[in-house]
């Protein structure tokens, strides 16, 4: 018998082929290179210490029937941001929900949030159209792309959405963190029967959050106390759509569901190692603890590797170890190969690579920069790439550096000049690290990562 999202999926492939016919390629490649740049939707989430408020607009439900059929995108979108809310979600299924695209338009044109594409993703181009009526971010739903999940994380981050990937049951979970994406949604209501296990989802998003991903509660929210018990458990954000529609003051509806202070976990630097050839020294790394492996492509690295070696690197480490590839000044095209013939998770760009080149690598990147012994950080050059890295590698300059020059340095930062480091720019900070210094520089910056190479061979 087929479940309502086995139907869904069937409707929605159907009806999103239907309205890309009414929409020439010409047309929709000028609305993409119209549509205004995409906002750090993540980055919103995990901005201040309470929980964030995703703010959902949407007419009707088919669990719920008519829930506001004649509301005004707009007016709704722009109540709930004066509340509070840190991104707001919009339908865009047609049939049971009532959206359109045209209201995700009208809603990223009024206000100043990351928006959400709330629909059944069921192909690239669907994806593309998110992106061109100006989305933020997109929901993939686990229980319905399956296997195909990477390629549509990689191919939402290619076109400048940041994937949401939502999680019914441990089954989904686990592909989830498999695909390793960083926004997992964990939902209460099975989109097959409607059932809703509340208990169950707030062991997923304890789950979910132990990986170290962004964990959004994204059912089952209608009070306070449903936003304490969703952070008690660890989220760092809800997702709210019903209570909010049917509120005679929404804005007020939204203020009533902020402030609620985000779980503090314990403070927990990751390890990344970079260099590796040898298959069984990475396994050992990551047996010891390390939290991300890398391996260098860049040209003329003593330490470059193969594709193919790189393969036989990654397929031995243990789930949940990232992979990490090292580039440097090198063409699209030639890391697009090196990451299918691989399995990279995330690119490390070394060269002059600039904010556009790195919007269009297909995999979350880490941005090396270098800072001299005393400077402080390059806060303006760093923001130009807000959009487009997830982490810089801060790295030492030298006197003999020279523009273009590539590779880690092995030479120990300033770390006084660096500290404080700014609120939310994750710092990966290398520069002759050693068994030795390391804890010193992580007490005296906290970064989100250190890099080690050189100063543990």
């Amino acid at each position: 018998m087929m479940g309502y999202l086995d139907d869904m999926t069937s409707r929605r492939s159907a009806s999103v082929e239907a309205f890309v016919a009414t929409l020439p390629g010409e047309r929709l490649r000028v609305k993409l290179e119209q549509v205004r740049d995409p906002l750090p939707f993540a980055a919103h989430l995990v901005a201040r210490d309470d929980v964030a408020v995703i703010a959902e607009f949407k007419r009707a439900s088919p669990s719920a029937g008519p829930i506001a059929p004649f509301a005004n995108p707009v007016v709704q979108a722009r109540a709930y941001v004066a509340g509070g809310a840190a991104c707001i979600s919009c339908l865009t299924e047609p049939e049971d929900f009532k959206g359109s695209f045209d209201d995700l338009s009208a809603i990223s044109r009024a206000v100043k949030v990351p928006v959400l594409a709330k629909d059944f993703t069921v192909s690239g181009e669907q994806l593309a159209l998110y992106r061109a009526f100006g989305a933020d971010a997109c929901l993939i739903i686990v229980g319905q792309v399956g296997d195909r999940l990477p390629s549509f994380i990689e191919l939402a981050v290619r076109i400048g959405l940041a994937p949401v990937v939502e999680v019914h049951d441990g089954d989904e979970l686990a592909t989830a963190l498999g695909a390793h994406a960083p926004l997992i949604a964990v939902n209460a209501r099975d989109l097959q029967t409607f059932t809703v296990d509340l208990e169950g989802t707030h062991e997923l998003i304890g789950a979910a959050k132990a990986s170290g991903a962004t964990v959004i509660a994204a059912s089952g929210i209608a009070s306070r106390a449903d936003v304490e018990r969703a952070a008690a458990a660890g989220a760092d954000a809800v997702l709210v759509g019903e209570s909010l529609m049917r509120a005679a003051d929404p804005q007020a509806a939204v203020t009533a569901l902020t402030g609620v202070p985000r779980r503090r976990e314990p403070h927990r630097t990751g390890i990344k190692m970079c260099g590796f050839t040898d298959p069984a020294e990475a396994v050992l790394a990551a047996e010891t603890g390390v939290d991300a492996i890398g391996v260098v492509f860049a040209q003329g690295s003593p330490r470059q590797v193969t594709p193919e070696q790189a393969a036989g690197i990654f397929q031995v480490l243990p789930r949940g170890v990232r992979r990490v590839g090292v580039f440097a000044d090198d063409p699209l095209e030639r890391i697009d190969a090196v990451v299918g013939a691989s399995g990279i998770d995330s690119v490390q760009l070394h060269g002059d690579e600039s904010p556009l080149f790195c919007s269009q690598v297909g995999r979350p990147v880490i941005r090396s920069i270098r800072v001299a012994p005393g400077e402080p950080l390059p806060l303006v050059q760093m923001h130009a790439y807000d959009q487009s890295v997830v982490s810089f590698l801060v790295d030492t300059r030298t006197g003999s550096d020279v523009p273009g020059e590539q590779g880690g340095t092995g030479v120990v930062l300033d770390w006084s000049a660096l500290a404080p480091l700014p609120a939310g720019i994750p710092i990966v900070l290398a520069g002759g690290l050693t068994p030795e210094n390391v804890g010193e520089a992580i007490r005296t910056l906290r970064p989100a990562a250190v890099d080690v190479s050189s100063g543990i061979e």
